[in-house]
């Protein structure tokens, strides 16, 4: 017999036990909840209770109190539902039929505001709006231009003082040409 086949024996083994063991555990938790439940008759066919009217009255009016709440909560949400769908429809159709209406006011506003537009000093105010942003937007540049311009020009005055001091201190050599 091999060990797979020895684990499989003892997991059926196990496994009738647990079934006899959860059988029996049953059985006695059964004969518990009928004696429980025999010896609960028993004092309740013995004892006789008198609750005060007061203290009944009490609690039926605390439990329709419950009632009457869920019910009108249940209701006021139900008509808050209806009342919020009918206000929409209602704000839709009248948007719907006062459309054409806005749109003819509307229009004619716009053209009579346009005629009032200057196009010449709407013109001078985009150019000098776009002066400004090329001013700014070369202004940089201009600065860095010139910077390298100074930089080379003191090169060129280095080159041509270099050339002048080396003329005035080296003797002429004049060569002849044979």
């Amino acid at each position: 017999m091999t060990k797979a086949e020895k684990l499989s024996v003892g997991a059926i083994f196990v496994g009738f036990i647990a079934v006899g063991y959860s059988w029996y555990s049953r059985r006695k938790v059964k004969e518990m909840y009928d004696l429980i439940e025999d010896t609960v008759d028993k004092m309740s066919r013995t004892i006789d209770i008198n609750a005060p009217q007061v203290i009944v009255e009490a609690a039926i009016d605390k439990a329709v109190g419950r009632e009457v709440n869920g019910i009108v909560q249940s209701l006021s949400r139900e008509t808050i539902s209806r009342v919020r769908a009918d206000l929409q429809k209602e704000v839709k159709e009248s948007v719907v039929k006062s459309y054409s209406n806005i749109r003819a006011s509307v229009s004619e506003e716009v053209k009579k505001q346009v005629s009032y537009i200057d196009i010449s000093d709407l013109k001078q105010e985009i150019k000098d709006e776009a002066k400004e942003k090329v001013i700014s937007k070369f202004d940089g540049d201009l600065d860095s231009l010139l910077d390298n311009f100074n930089q080379n020009l003191k090169n060129v005055s280095k080159i041509y003082n270099s050339i002048a001091g080396s003329m005035t201190h080296k003797p002429e050599q004049i060569y002849k040409i044979v």
